[in-house]
């Protein structure tokens, strides 16, 4: 049972979206909608996520969105990092999917509230890291 520790809801996520818990997150991960079909719609999941959470927000864009999402942040009262580049695969699920399955490039990407302590930088390379 974890009824103590989950809150299940049911929300059309949009630009003023708010949502009924008992007390906000310490973090989100999210693939949210890449938003091609509806323009914006990864920016809503994002800024909802940025009001909602006390620290960083892990989100997936495709890459090509990068510059926008990196310079927008700000405006929301947080900073974005890449933290990974990744290539993912979706596969035909939709009418509107012309391939059997096709390669995306995206970014995971770290939003921090301002004054959210930044990543500490990772080890250099041949220092116990793999390579």
């Amino acid at each position: 049972d974890v009824e103590h520790v989950v809150d299940l809801v049911l929300a059309k996520v949009s630009d003023d979206f708010t949502l009924p818990v008992r007390g906000g997150f310490d973090c989100c991960v999210m693939n949210p909608p890449f938003g091609t079909r509806a323009t914006g719609a990864d920016v809503a999941f994002v800024r909802a996520a940025l009001r909602l959470c006390d620290g960083p927000v892990y989100s997936l864009h495709k890459s090509s969105t990068r510059d926008y999402l990196v310079r927008r942040a700000g405006a929301w009262g947080a900073s974005a990092r890449v933290v990974a580049e990744l290539k993912f695969d979706v596969p035909k699920c939709y009418a509107f999917h012309r391939d059997a399955s096709r390669d995306i490039a995206v970014d995971l990407v770290r939003f921090a509230p301002a004054g959210d302590a930044p990543l500490p930088p990772p080890p250099p390379r041949g220092l116990g890291s793999p390579a």
